[in-house]
């Protein structure tokens, strides 16, 4: 039994159209692997630059060395320790531990 043209046509379309699937989804990798090292250069240096913004700060005799500090301080999230949020003292219980049902 032969396949007809029509057949083999389709097939090795459907090949050639997997193999251009798997470089593209090889050149997205690329470009988000690409795109992630970028994002963590530009965290690496913003860092770096807030730490030494912190020591120049830290012993100048000016009262701002650094005039952006703060906002730079902000801008990264380092507020300072972040305090635990107050739990309310529990209730003491209704006619002596029993649950009631309205």
């Amino acid at each position: 039994m032969t396949l007809s043209r029509a057949r083999v046509v389709a097939i090795t379309d459907r090949r050639a159209f997997n193999t251009l699937a798997d470089q593209l989804e090889l050149v997205a990798r690329g470009v988000r692997a690409s795109s992630a090292e970028q994002a963590a250069d530009v965290g690496r240096r913003a860092l770096s630059t807030y730490g030494t913004a912190r020591i120049v700060n830290r012993h100048s005799v000016l009262t701002v060395a650094v005039p952006h500090f703060e906002n730079m301080r902000r801008a990264l999230g380092r507020s300072g320790r972040k305090k635990r949020p107050a739990q309310p003292p529990d209730s003491p219980p209704v006619n002596g531990g029993e649950t009631t049902q309205k």
